[in-house]
């Protein structure tokens, strides 16, 4: 019979010997070669709120290896490649579910996008056919594969690491969960820990060499990936946009209709590989944009408004050239503000009303209050606790059930905008909730939380609720230079309409 050490020792040479042959075998892009290399691995490293503990022997085993896939240009091309195009999106995500952002490497390791058995390991998280369909409801079949979708594939993974956190509340375990699933990891457990409390609710755990593959992979591409992202700070970052409304869509109508690439579209949506996006549930199509085009889309219309109000000042007309008004719409059509009066008044329209600047009082902006959930916790406890109804609770959060779980954060008031100016935003086509949120100088997280919005999914000509900041907004002369700056782009946008 095999000693365990001996057995030990050949689990990971077979663990790096398969990364090393991974990296070897990812076709060369012809990106320039990258020669990266790890001096120390360091003695403890963080996974959310757990301290992993490395061994001497095991991290000295762990350098040897990392050090040789670093010399792989094929990795670093590769990988590079993927962090620049997946892992914002991935990382907005997390975020949104406050799982610990160090999971986007899991969700990127050994990561294949054109996998030639159906039923082998594929996609984002690297997830089993079987699995996929069984534990995540992901669809798997020939036409459609939605481990490859980067969006949906990411939140069926969150969900699972949820569950498996709140059965083992350790984030490493978790990570193992979510590749073993969670009856095999329980039985890890018990087996390899014995008593709950050397890993239930740690602060800090050992990995030694006879820690599972799965938890000392995980370290391998965490560290290896941090390495490229630290050599290459000013690659250019890709910004993915959900676009639902593809259903009996083809790639090619989406592209016309976007005014994209089409390979740029089939190379970030994969997971379709029929004609069409199907009609029996809301498939998410990835629109791929730079994150240079956005600022520089930026950049274009200040200048412009900034240009039109130095002309507007010395009496000068600018007149505009091209006919193509496309990318030079204005962030504010379809607008419309709100007074305490009732009253609307439409902007960013042709016939829009002027504003009166003087007597325009903008309030501060203001927001509900914000439970989080703790262990105990119940839907019916909190609502009692704010005095609110259980079925008002439900509906600000979207829960369809009464289920909850530590950590999760639940709208518990609702908006008073009786004594409250704000803005009422109607969803264009193309625009997103980070979109939204930077042009207005808000967060993401207040959008959600003024809206009682439950994901990202918005859609056009859907009314978001806008409370301004007058300490962000006003001027020293007391006008709101919100307003200030949408008469300037409105001023563009007319004469460009008019083609003078």
């Amino acid at each position: 019979m095999t000693p365990p050490t001996v057995r030990r020792k050949s689990s990971l040479v077979l663990l790096y010997a398969s990364i090393i042959l991974f990296f070897c075998c990812v076709p060369n892009l012809g990106y320039a070669h990258f020669r990266l290399y790890i001096a120390e691995i360091p003695i403890t490293l963080s996974l959310g709120s757990l301290k992993l503990k490395l061994t001497n022997t095991l991290r000295q085993q762990i350098q040897v290896h990392l050090n040789n896939i670093l010399q792989s240009q094929s990795f670093a091309q590769q990988n590079t490649t993927y962090l620049n195009t997946y892992q914002a999106t991935i990382i907005e995500e997390l975020k949104k579910a406050n799982i610990p952002l160090d999971f986007s490497y899991l969700a990127l390791q050994k990561l294949n996008l054109d996998p030639n058995n159906l039923e082998s390991q594929a996609g984002f998280w690297s997830f089993r056919a079987e699995f996929a369909r069984q534990e995540l409801n992901l669809k798997v079949t020939k036409e459609i594969d939605e481990r490859l979708n980067v969006i949906t594939a990411t939140q069926s993974a969150i969900k699972y690491i949820q569950k498996n956190q709140l059965l083992f509340k350790n984030w490493a375990i978790s990570l193992v969960g979510l590749q073993l699933g969670i009856k095999n990891t329980t039985e890890y457990v018990k087996d390899f820990y014995k008593d709950t409390q050397l890993y239930y609710g740690v602060q800090q755990l050992e990995i030694n060499e006879s820690s599972h593959d799965k938890i000392k992979e995980f370290i391998i591409y965490k560290l290896a990936f941090e390495e490229i992202n630290k050599n290459n700070p000013h690659n250019i970052k890709t910004r993915l946009i959900k676009y639902e409304k593809g259903a009996n869509k083809t790639l090619g109508d989406i592209a016309n209709e976007t005014r994209m690439s089409i390979d740029e579209l089939k190379e970030c949506n994969k997971w379709l590989k029929q004609p069409k996006v199907p009609n029996d549930k809301t498939y998410p199509v990835l629109l791929p944009i730079k994150e240079d085009e956005l600022i520089e889309e930026i950049k274009k219309q200040d200048d412009w408004s900034n240009q039109q109000q130095n002309n507007n000042n010395t009496g000068n007309v600018i007149h505009n050239t091209t006919n193509n008004t496309t990318t030079n719409k204005s962030i504010f059509d379809n607008v419309t503000v709100v007074d305490p009066s009732g009253e609307h008044q439409t902007i960013g329209q042709d016939n829009a009303v002027t504003v009166n600047m003087q007597t325009i009082k903008v309030e501060e902006r203001t927001a509900p209050k914000i439970h989080t959930v703790k262990s105990g916790d119940n839907l019916y406890q909190i609502a009692r606790k704010y005095s609110i109804k259980l079925d008002e609770l439900k509906t600000w959060n979207g829960l369809s059930s009464d289920a909850i779980y530590p950590g999760q954060t639940l709208v518990v008031s609702n908006i008073d905008v009786s004594n409250t100016n704000y803005i009422k935003h109607t969803v264009s086509r193309g625009e997103t909730l980070s979109g939204i949120a930077r042009n207005y100088s808000i967060t993401i997280s207040e959008l959600y939380q003024w809206n009682h919005l439950t994901s990202d999914f918005i859609r056009e000509g859907q009314i978001l609720n806008i409370f301004v900041s007058a300490q962000t907004y006003k001027t020293a002369e007391g006008k709101h230079l919100f307003f200030e700056k949408h008469k300037q782009r409105q001023s563009k946008v007319k004469l460009m309409k008019n083609g003078k």
